[in-house]
Protein backbone atom coordinates (compact mmCIF):
# COMPACT_ATOMS: atom_id res chain seq x y z
CA UNK A 1 0.00 0.00 0.00
CA UNK A 2 1.35 3.40 -0.91
CA UNK A 3 0.12 6.82 0.10
CA UNK A 4 0.19 10.09 -1.74
CA UNK A 5 3.58 11.39 -2.77
CA UNK A 6 4.76 14.36 -0.76
CA UNK A 7 7.49 16.52 -2.30
CA UNK A 8 10.71 16.86 -0.35
CA UNK A 9 12.17 20.34 0.21
CA UNK A 10 15.50 19.74 -1.51
CA UNK A 11 17.35 23.07 -1.59
CA UNK A 12 14.47 24.98 0.08
CA UNK A 13 15.56 27.25 2.95
CA UNK A 14 12.19 28.77 3.84
CA UNK A 15 9.68 27.18 6.21
CA UNK A 16 6.92 29.31 4.69
CA UNK A 17 7.65 27.89 1.21
CA UNK A 18 7.57 24.34 2.58
CA UNK A 19 4.20 24.93 4.28
CA UNK A 20 2.69 26.73 1.26
CA UNK A 21 3.64 23.91 -1.12
CA UNK A 22 2.71 21.07 1.26
CA UNK A 23 6.23 19.64 1.38
CA UNK A 24 7.50 17.20 3.98
CA UNK A 25 9.72 18.57 6.75
CA UNK A 26 10.70 16.76 9.91
CA UNK A 27 12.67 18.81 12.42
CA UNK A 28 15.13 16.75 14.33
CA UNK A 29 15.57 17.05 18.10
CA UNK A 30 16.30 18.98 20.14
CA UNK A 31 13.34 21.09 19.14
CA UNK A 32 13.58 24.86 19.53
CA UNK A 33 10.46 24.92 21.68
CA UNK A 34 12.43 23.07 24.38
CA UNK A 35 15.25 25.67 24.26
CA UNK A 36 13.25 28.51 25.80
CA UNK A 37 15.03 29.79 28.87
CA UNK A 38 18.38 28.35 27.83
CA UNK A 39 21.08 31.04 27.83
CA UNK A 40 22.98 29.55 24.87
CA UNK A 41 22.06 27.00 22.22
CA UNK A 42 24.71 25.58 19.91
CA UNK A 43 23.68 23.96 16.65
CA UNK A 44 26.45 22.50 14.47
CA UNK A 45 25.15 19.76 12.17
CA UNK A 46 27.13 18.42 9.24
CA UNK A 47 27.27 20.03 5.80
CA UNK A 48 24.05 19.93 3.70
CA UNK A 49 21.96 18.99 6.73
CA UNK A 50 19.35 21.76 6.67
CA UNK A 51 21.01 24.43 8.81
CA UNK A 52 19.57 27.33 6.80
CA UNK A 53 16.06 25.86 6.93
CA UNK A 54 16.39 25.23 10.66
CA UNK A 55 17.51 28.82 11.29
CA UNK A 56 14.59 30.10 9.19
CA UNK A 57 12.28 27.98 11.36
CA UNK A 58 13.78 29.60 14.49
CA UNK A 59 13.27 33.05 12.94
CA UNK A 60 9.61 32.32 12.24
CA UNK A 61 9.09 31.02 15.79
CA UNK A 62 10.70 34.00 17.50
CA UNK A 63 8.91 36.49 15.25
CA UNK A 64 5.63 34.86 16.29
CA UNK A 65 4.42 33.70 12.87
CA UNK A 66 1.71 31.56 14.50
CA UNK A 67 -0.33 30.71 11.38
CA UNK A 68 2.72 29.04 9.83
CA UNK A 69 2.87 26.50 12.68
CA UNK A 70 -0.81 25.49 12.82
CA UNK A 71 -1.01 21.70 12.88
CA UNK A 72 2.65 21.35 13.87
CA UNK A 73 4.08 20.31 17.24
CA UNK A 74 5.45 23.78 17.96
CA UNK A 75 2.02 25.39 17.64
CA UNK A 76 0.75 24.04 20.96
CA UNK A 77 4.11 24.35 22.73
CA UNK A 78 5.07 27.98 22.00
CA UNK A 79 4.04 31.25 23.63
CA UNK A 80 2.60 33.12 20.64
CA UNK A 81 1.87 36.21 22.73
CA UNK A 82 5.59 37.06 22.79
CA UNK A 83 7.42 38.23 19.68
CA UNK A 84 11.11 38.94 19.27
CA UNK A 85 12.75 40.85 16.42
CA UNK A 86 15.34 38.72 14.67
CA UNK A 87 18.27 39.53 12.45
CA UNK A 88 18.98 36.89 9.85
CA UNK A 89 22.45 36.87 8.29
CA UNK A 90 22.49 34.25 5.53
CA UNK A 91 25.78 33.50 3.79
CA UNK A 92 24.56 30.37 2.02
CA UNK A 93 24.29 32.17 -1.32
CA UNK A 94 27.79 31.43 -2.55
CA UNK A 95 31.47 32.05 -2.10
CA UNK A 96 32.73 35.55 -1.41
CA UNK A 97 36.09 36.17 -3.06
CA UNK A 98 37.42 39.02 -0.93
CA UNK A 99 37.14 40.83 2.37
CA UNK A 100 35.51 43.75 0.53
CA UNK A 101 32.87 41.39 -0.89
CA UNK A 102 32.20 40.04 2.61
CA UNK A 103 31.87 43.56 4.01
CA UNK A 104 29.47 44.49 1.20
CA UNK A 105 27.36 41.37 1.85
CA UNK A 106 27.19 42.05 5.59
CA UNK A 107 26.11 45.68 5.04
CA UNK A 108 23.48 44.57 2.51
CA UNK A 109 22.11 41.94 4.93
CA UNK A 110 21.96 44.45 7.77
CA UNK A 111 20.12 46.91 5.50
CA UNK A 112 17.59 44.23 4.47
CA UNK A 113 16.97 43.32 8.10
CA UNK A 114 16.62 46.97 9.10
CA UNK A 115 13.99 47.53 6.40
CA UNK A 116 12.10 44.36 7.38
CA UNK A 117 12.13 45.38 11.06
CA UNK A 118 11.33 49.04 10.36
CA UNK A 119 14.44 50.45 12.02
CA UNK A 120 17.00 52.99 10.84
CA UNK A 121 20.38 51.66 9.81
CA UNK A 122 23.40 53.79 8.99
CA UNK A 123 26.60 51.79 8.39
CA UNK A 124 28.83 54.81 9.03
Amino acid sequence: MTGPRVPLPIGINSLQTIIEYGMAYVARPPTPVNWRGCPVATFCPVRRFGKSLFLDTLKELFEGNEPLFRGLYAHDHWDWSRRFPTIKLDFAGGVLESRAALDHRIYALLQENAQRLGVDYDPD
